[in-house]
C-alpha cells in the first residue's frame, strides 16, 4: 500500500501534462467550431437571398463592407464581397489580361455562392463583369480546365436583379481619365507624382489608342466595354437593372449612364430603372448621400419579383 501511494505521489512527465492540455485544447476548440457551424447554418439565408459586391477601382473591404452592414444584413441579405481586382487597381483597369484573371475568379465565387442579384460600383466592377459577360458568351467549353468557371457561367442564370451604381461611363474620354486619376491618387505626394508621370501616361493611352484602332467607328473601348455588359441579357437571368447615379458625380457623367440604358431598352428585353440622385450626391457616395432613399429605392428594386 505504502508502494502504491509512493506512485501516485511521483508527478506526471511534463511532456504528458503537454499532451493531456493540448488533447483538452482541441475538443474545446472542436465543439466550439462546431458550434459555430451549427449557428452559421441556421442563419444562413437561403440562396435565392445571396447578393454579389463588386467594388469599385480603389475600393477597400471596408468600404464594401459598409454596404453589408448597414444594408444588407438588416434587411436579412447574405452579401459575398468581390474585391481582389483591387489587389491591382490601375493594371485592372489598363490590361485586360489582368481583368479577365480577375472575372474567372469571380466566376468560380458565383458558382460557390449561388449569387440572385448583383450590386457592382462604377467602371471598375462594370469592367469586370462586363468581362464575366465576355468569357460566358466566349462558351463554356473554352473554359472546361478551369475549376468552377463553367458552372460559375451556369450559375449566371440564377441572377436576376443587376445594380449598377455610378456606373458606366464613357472609357475613352481623356478628362474623364484625368478625373480618375485625380479622384484614385489624392495625396500631395501622390499628386506631384502623378503630374509629373502626366506626359508619359498619356503616351501611353496614345499609343494604345492608335495600336488598337480605336479610331475606328464602333472600335472604341467604351463601344467594347458596352457590347459586354449588353450580353447580360443573354449570358444572366438579369430581365431588371437598376442604375443609380447623379449629376454632382465628377467622374461618371449622367448623360452617359442614361445613354446606356437607352441601349438596353432598344436592344434587349431588360427592362432599367433609373434613379437620380441630387447634384450634392458624390461618386459611389450616393448612400451616404441619401441614406433613406438608397436604401428604399434599393430594396424596393431587389425585392421585386421578375418575370
Amino acid at each position: 500500500e505504502r508502494e502504491r501511494e509512493r506512485e501516485s505521489s511521483i508527478p506526471e512527465h511534463p511532456q504528458s501534462i503537454t499532451l493531456t492540455s493540448q488533447l483538452a485544447r482541441e475538443s474545446r476548440t472542436t465543439t466550439h467550431m462546431s458550434d459555430l457551424q451549427r449557428r452559421s447554418k441556421a442563419n444562413t439565408p437561403a440562396a435565392a437571398r445571396v447578393v454579389l459586391l463588386l467594388g469599385w477601382t480603389g475600393a477597400k473591404d471596408r468600404h464594401l463592407s459598409a454596404y453589408k452592414r448597414k444594408l444588407y444584413d438588416p434587411a436579412g441579405y447574405h452579401s459575398v464581397m468581390f474585391n481582389e481586382h483591387n489587389r491591382t487597381p490601375l493594371r485592372t483597369i489598363l490590361q485586360p489580361k489582368t481583368t479577365e484573371k480577375y472575372a474567372l475568379e469571380a466566376l468560380q465565387v458565383i458558382e460557390k455562392t449561388k449569387p440572385s442579384a448583383v450590386h457592382l460600383f462604377s467602371n471598375g466592377g462594370g469592367l469586370l463583369w462586363a468581362k464575366m459577360m465576355d468569357l460566358a458568351s466566349a462558351g463554356a467549353d473554352r473554359h472546361e480546365d478551369e475549376k468552377g468557371v463553367r458552372d460559375g457561367c451556369t450559375a449566371l442564370q440564377g441572377i436576376k436583379h443587376l445594380v449598377m451604381d455610378s456606373s458606366p461611363g464613357n472609357m475613352d474620354s481623356w478628362n474623364g481619365f484625368w478625373r480618375f486619376l485625380l479622384e484614385f491618387f489624392r495625396g500631395p505626394r501622390q499628386r506631384v507624382g502623378l503630374y509629373l508621370a502626366s506626359p508619359v501616361i498619356f503616351m501611353y493611352l496614345f499609343f494604345n489608342y492608335v495600336v488598337n484602332l480605336r479610331f475606328l467607328p464602333g472600335n472604341s473601348r467604351t463601344d467594347k466595354y458596352h457590347r459586354d455588359l449588353l450580353l447580360t441579357s443573354g449570358n444572366t437571368g438579369v430581365r431588371d437593372i437598376l442604375f443609380m447615379y447623379s449629376d454632382g458625380d465628377v467622374l461618371i457623367q449622367s448623360a452617359d449612364v442614361e445613354a446606356f440604358s437607352r441601349k438596353v431598352n432598344n436592344g434587349t428585353d431588360v427592362r432599367t430603372r433609373l434613379e437620380k440622385f441630387a447634384n450634392t450626391s458624390r461618386h459611389v457616395a450616393h448612400m451616404i448621400g441619401d441614406f433613406k432613399r438608397y436604401k428604399t429605392t434599393l430594396f424596393s428594386f431587389l425585392d421585386h419579383k421578375t418575370t
